[in-house]
């Protein structure tokens, strides 16, 4: 909440009109919050036997131009700046009653769920230090998938549906990495990439630096983006 701010309101001259008051009258406060889009970082060190070591929560500060131009491509149903939204139909066959069954449907959009062991997009995580530009395109040097030095295994990137209070509506994205380098990881760098379905594409739309977190060999990293906006 931004601190209240005291105005002494005077004489003064508006376009076609003029509007008078006497000086000298009280003071009149305005209180004004911070309201829109908020983003939050939920952090959780666990070790081997799911004990929590460390947990903490920081302030996102980093929604890319990459977002805006993704959203541009949302709202638009239409193509910006390699954000292409189509749909694209796949097949699939099942057992039905003893039956195979092909059933075809469409996919679209930009999804920032991934399967476990895929790091190309989803939430992914990083040891770089360099500063967030705006224009950033990936993270400065991401951890891949994978066990042995220098890796952790990407487990599953969901989202969980929105929810609502009376005030706030929320969205949460979420993922965990384990740590089977063989030693300890700092990680210092956060992100969300989506892909560009239908397409080859991975966008970065989310980039942040946290304080250094460091996880050892076989604990493990909880990672939780939390989008909120004021209803």
């Amino acid at each position: 909440m931004i601190p209240e701010t005291e105005y002494t309101v005077r004489q003064g001259k508006h376009v076609g009109s003029e509007v008078s008051v006497t000086v000298g009258e009280p003071i009149k406060k305005y209180q004004t919050e911070l309201k829109g889009i908020r983003l939050y970082i939920n952090l959780k060190v666990k070790d081997s036997n799911e004990n929590i070591i460390e947990e903490r929560v920081e302030q996102g500060n980093s929604f890319l131009l990459n977002f805006m131009r993704m959203l541009y491509a949302v709202l638009t149903v239409s193509s910006y700046n390699d954000f292409v939204h189509k749909g694209v139909v796949r097949s699939e066959s099942t057992d039905f009653l003893g039956d195979t069954v092909t059933v075809q449907y469409t996919v679209d959009g930009f999804h920032a769920w991934a399967p476990k062991e895929v790091d190309t997009h989803g939430i992914v995580v990083g040891t770089g230090e360099t500063m967030v530009t705006p224009d950033d395109q990936e993270l400065e040097a991401q951890i891949a998938n994978g066990i042995g030095a220098g890796k952790m295994v990407y487990l599953f990137s969901d989202i969980v549906p929105t929810a609502v209070t009376a005030t706030e509506a929320y969205i949460i994205l979420r993922r965990s990495f384990i740590n089977h380098s063989g030693g300890s990881i700092t990680v210092k760098e956060l992100g969300v990439i989506v892909w560009v379905v239908g397409t080859d594409k991975y966008k970065l739309i989310i980039r942040d630096l946290i304080s250094p977190i460091t996880v050892n060999n076989d604990y493990t990293l909880d990672v939780q983006y939390v989008i909120v906006v004021t209803v």
